[in-house]
């Protein structure tokens, strides 16, 4: 496998993989300065994010992309992040404090690929410094319990400007101090990253098949639930169903399941009946709920719960707990639920 050092560049062919004639067509637009001038960065970056994984061109570039990497790498062993991160780099703007992508979760030892969609200056671009600067840095950073704005000093001064053509990818560790200094020149940037993380090594504090995708990968069926939507219990009273989705849909994707419908219990009751229901005559074999917590409140009505699940061969999936009924036992889950009854009386002063 070829070693990736820091501030690796490799390039693709830009007439194969029409990666910025795609985003101008995306925004009706003529080139990439005519497209930062008239939008707003935030715009951008959320139209990108609402086609980066349902777009089949856009998917087919990333893919093509990802071929060109691992011919350079020599190898197809490897996971890629699932959704790219796009970047808007206005003239007279900063986009980022220097940094490195471990700071944020990623593993030791993932790749960090970066694609700018112009031609970059000093002004504008990316700047890097190398591993074992950057090592030194971070541990500077740790032990001295240096502020941001003296560790942005220190990093740039150690870090140098990576200037790119578009058909270029630039490539470097986690554990790699970078950031970008105000576009001082005429040039707007824009630039999209992901991550590559190799068999066997770790994604860090990342969820592996949350935020990454098997290179190569057959699509795999994923497993239909039911997603169970409650709000009047001891802790979930202040998240709202749309916080309690997004909970469940970051942990169904984890653990390859698929929405397949979604109820919300019926408000002004305490027995439970739309549960009750689909443990007992709908086919869902997998119930998703964000918490243990939105089980009942009642202690036997939350353990008949529990065995008619077990009995009726249904998986119950807590998010918040990232535990499933079948390995957790009715005790077990009876016990968490009075513990934190018992921490919310003790907090009650305090709210």
């Amino acid at each position: 496998m070829q070693q990736i050092s820091d501030g690796t560049k490799i390039s693709f062919d830009t007439n194969k993989i029409q990666l910025k004639e795609y985003v101008l067509q995306l925004f009706n637009v003529n080139t990439v300065q005519e497209l930062v001038q008239n939008n707003e960065a935030t715009a951008i970056i959320h139209k990108h994010h609402s086609v980066a994984v349902i777009d089949k061109k856009f998917i087919e570039l990333y893919r093509e992309l990802l071929n060109v990497i691992s011919l350079y790498m020599g190898t197809s062993k490897f996971y890629y992040q699932k959704i790219t991160s796009f970047r808007v780099h206005k003239i007279g703007k900063k986009t980022v404090n220097f940094h490195s992508d471990a700071w944020y979760g990623h593993g030791q030892k993932v790749i960090t690929a970066w694609v700018p969609l112009v031609a970059t200056n000093e002004h504008n671009t990316i700047w890097v410094s190398d591993s074992k600067t950057s090592d030194e840095l971070n541990e500077r950073f740790r032990k001295e319990r240096l502020s941001i704005s003296e560790t942005n000093k220190l990093m740039d001064k150690c870090s140098k400007p990576q200037i790119m053509n578009y058909g270029e990818i630039l490539l470097f560790n986690s554990r790699t101090q970078h950031g970008a200094h105000v576009n001082l020149s005429n040039e707007h940037r824009m630039s999209f990253d992901f991550r590559i993380l190799m068999h066997g090594d770790s994604p860090g504090a990342k969820p592996l098949h949350e935020f990454y995708q098997e290179f190569g990968a057959k699509k795999i069926d994923l497993t239909p639930c039911l997603y169970y939507l409650y709000t009047r219990n001891p802790l979930m009273e202040n998240l709202s169903h749309s916080a309690q989705r997004n909970l469940i849909n970051s942990y169904c994707s984890a653990n390859r399941l698929r929405e397949s419908k979604e109820i919300t219990e019926i408000h002004g009751v305490d027995h439970y009946p739309f549960l009750r229901h689909y443990l007992k005559n709908e086919n869902f074999k997998n119930i998703v709920m964000a918490s243990m917590m939105c089980l009942p409140v009642d202690r036997a009505l939350r353990s008949e719960i529990l065995y008619l699940a077990e009995s009726n061969n249904i998986e119950l999936h807590f998010t918040l707990e990232n535990r499933k009924s079948s390995n957790t036992s009715v005790d077990e889950i009876n016990n968490y639920y009075d513990q934190i009854m018992v921490a919310k009386e003790k907090l009650k002063p305090l709210l």
